[in-house]
Parts: C-alpha cells; structure tokens; sequence
C-alpha cells in the first residue's frame, strides 16, 4: 500500500509547488491505478481537497508524525468495525473514496469513516510567503505581487492553499456525494496553553493540567472529542472547559496562517480575553 504523504507540501510532495505535479497520473504514469489514496497534510484538509474533483477517486487520509511523541495523533485516521488488520485496513482504505462511498460498494468489515485534522492554517506551508523577510501573503497578494517577495525581491515559497486554487475546478464550498466526515482539533497540550493565558505548551502549569486530564484514564482525542463538558468541569479549570467547547463548535477568535515552514495560530479567545486570561494566573 502506498500513500502519497502531505501531498500539498511544497518540497517533496505529490503536488508540492516546488516540485509536484498536477495529477496522480503523471505522476505515477501506469502505476496510478495502484494509488487508491493520498495523505493531505497539516496545511491542507478534506474541505481543501475537494475542490479538485479528480482526487473524488481516491481516499482522503491524515496521518502524524511518528518522530515526536507530543505529536502523535495531532491527525488521525478514524475506523470503525472488525478486521483491525493490515489487509483490512487496506481494503477499508481503497473503498472510502467518495466515488465508491456514494455507490455503496463498500463491502469491507472495517471502514474508514472519517479522519481528524489539524486546522490548515495552523499548517507551515498554509499561506505564501518569506519566513526571513517576515512576510506572510495569501494567494490573491501573492498574485498580484508575480510571486516576488516584496522585501527582498527574490521568488516567495508558494504554499499549500496557493497550489489548492491552481489546480482546483470546483468552489471552496464543493461537498462530494460520499465524502467522509473530519473534525478539526488543536493539540490539547495547546489548547490548556491558550486557556492559561501562556504561550507556551511546554510550562509546568500546562503539564499539570494536561496529566490531571489525561490521568482520568481519557486519550486525548476523547477529551477533546467525546467526554461531556459537565464532566470535564469536575476535573479541570472553567477556562479549560471553555476552550474545549469552542474547540468543538468551531468558535474560533482569530487565525494567523502559517508560512514558509512558520506555523500559523489558531485562536481559541479573542485578544482582550488573553489579556484577562493571562492576568487571572497571578
């Protein structure tokens, strides 16, 4: 089984700016109908990938890092049913594209219902732009400047959205019959950062918040997915808990795109409530 990784990524990815191409098929040339899958990367999503109809025939998964415990499970893959195994993971993969979801030839045991992501933007290669000259551009300012950075007048590293728009047929809010469901997630470790009012996810405070939740006999992604809020209150901060909500209904107070292999931010309380968060620990 082979899988493309971070197929947006500007260096050494499928459809990379730098060095990809605009299909699987030139790619892979006759070998293209073994690639039944593709994995989208910290700086895109399903959302993202489905404006390009032609990946309909190929199934959209999210994998993480292996080197870096803290990262682990950042994206995920989301099964459900038997067969946890090689072969079945295999086969449930090669039929949750949407084009075979949506004619209901999925005959495996196990299938892949949907995946968790990491929010794009929050990606280092989201936006265009220089991370030496601090400049961070979207595509419609990367256009009009030809791509050049307007500091140092050398070429702007094109990042993952950019590239989306230039292969893309279909509008940002293009939906396929039989596309899987994702939720987007923050690391929990940064999500008790931003309700401490600290920049940081390596303080002592958090790590004693995050063990304290994690201790409760929870993963990760069950406290920030699954576990009820009213039981979250027993065991953590009101501020927690409140990150935690917003977190689930998408309330989100402000982006700062990543760039050049800077990553981006994603907020979870506006500016003046960081202030007051912040002030409150002391």
């Amino acid at each position: 089984m082979l899988i493309p990784a971070h197929a947006w990524t500007p260096w050494f990815a499928i459809f990379g700016s730098k060095s990809g191409y605009d299909s699987i098929a030139e790619c892979f040339e006759d070998l293209a109908p073994y690639i039944f899958a593709i994995e989208t990367g910290l700086s895109s999503d399903p959302a993202m990938n489905w404006r390009v109809s032609a990946l309909d025939k190929v199934a959209l998964t999210s994998h993480s890092d292996a080197h870096s415990l803290p990262n682990l499970g950042r994206e995920a893959d989301v099964f459900e049913g038997s067969e946890l195994s090689y072969s079945g993971i295999m086969k449930a993969i090669r039929e949750a594209n949407p084009i075979a979801v949506s004619a209901n030839k999925q005959t495996s045991p196990l299938k892949l219902s949907g995946t968790v992501e990491f929010f794009p933007d929050e990606g280092r290669y989201h936006y265009d732009g220089h991370r030496d000259c601090k400049v961070c551009l979207s595509p419609a300012e990367s256009k009009k400047l030809k791509n050049i950075c307007p500091k140092c007048n050398r070429e702007l590293t094109i990042g993952v959205l950019n590239r989306v728009e230039e292969l893309a047929d279909n509008k940002p809010d293009r939906k396929p019959a039989g596309a899987l469901s994702f939720s987007s997630l923050i690391e929990l470790d940064k999500v008790i950062a931003q309700a401490q009012g600290v920049k940081g996810r390596a303080t002592k405070a958090v790590e004693e918040q995050y063990w304290q939740l994690v201790s409760e006999g929870r993963g990760e992604l069950q406290l920030l997915l699954d576990v009820p809020l009213e039981r979250l209150t027993a065991i953590t901060t009101e501020r927690v808990v409140e990150a935690i909500g917003r977190l689930r209904d998408g309330e989100i107070k402000g982006i700062e795109p990543g760039f050049d292999g800077e990553y981006g931010q994603i907020h979870l309380f506006a500016e003046d409530e960081r202030g007051r968060t912040q002030s409150s620990l002391f």
